[in-house]
């Protein structure tokens, strides 16, 4: 625009020049088509100053704008790209730790159930065990009086027949009323030890004893009968149904026996 007022202005002047020299009414318009132009140019030259002001400032806010939106979208993308790392390596190292700790929760709770049910199961055995150890016990002690009990009886038995045997000593030397005194005490200890066998044998020996001093016609003391007698009340309280027989039979031969001396 500055370039173009001073070829304008040569212009006019010389075309004015050229029609008429002397002119002075033409120089007077010249000089206010002049001043016009230059006031017009001033007036644009105020206006484009503007105009490069306003310019200026559009411009700076439009840098301001696009830094703000660079910025910003430099932000957002740097948010997603956190974001994305996050999805991609965070979310999942805290899922397989959540997961981690989840089956180390569970293993231990396994395990835990696992020694409880070790230790019940442990404590049943112990107490399993110990039930059949004081089960064994108390059968080792029942057999150890039992086998106590019997061998008791079996010494008991072995002393009362030594009472038989001296009986038998007693009538090798003809001495009848300690045969049967010998072989009435024999019975009475074994009616005391259950030893029913060894009894009813004791009790035919004597009938099959008194039989013979019978027939021999021997006589026999008044106790050793009183003692007979006893063992025969004896022998019916304690075995009411057992030695029937065998009683009448020794009765009947008492009987007998104490009407011949009387």
């Amino acid at each position: 625009m500055k370039k173009i007022i001073p070829i304008i202005f040569l212009f006019l002047f010389f075309e004015g020049f050229a029609h008429d020299k002397n002119d002075s009414l033409i120089i007077t318009r010249l000089e206010t088509s002049f001043n016009q132009l230059k006031h017009k140019n001033d007036s644009l030259e105020a206006k484009l100053s503007k105009i490069e002001k306003e310019d200026y400032k559009s411009i700076d806010v439009i840098e301001k704008v696009d830094n703000f939106y660079d910025k910003a979208w430099n932000k957002l993308t740097l948010f997603f790209s956190l974001a994305g790392s996050i999805i991609l390596f965070v979310l999942p190292y805290l899922f397989a730790k959540n997961q981690e700790k989840t089956i180390n929760l569970k293993k231990q709770e396994f395990e835990d159930h696992t020694n409880s049910k070790l230790q019940e199961l442990e404590q049943k055995l112990q107490k399993f065990h110990q039930d059949q150890f004081n089960l064994l016990k108390d059968e080792i002690n029942f057999a150890s009086q039992d086998l106590n009990k019997n061998l008791k009886n079996e010494i008991e038995t072995v002393k009362s027949m030594s009472y038989f045997l001296r009986g038998l000593v007693a009538e090798l030397d003809g001495k009848h009323d300690l045969l049967f005194k010998n072989f009435i005490t024999c019975a009475e200890k074994l009616i005391s030890l259950n030893s029913n066998g060894d009894l009813k044998d004791v009790i035919t020996a004597i009938t099959f004893r008194l039989k013979s001093i019978d027939k021999k016609q021997i006589k026999l003391q008044k106790d050793v009968f009183v003692k007979l007698e006893k063992l025969i009340q004896n022998i019916n309280s304690k075995y009411p149904e057992i030695f029937v027989i065998e009683i009448e039979e020794l009765e009947t031969l008492i009987s007998k026996m104490n009407n011949s001396s009387s």
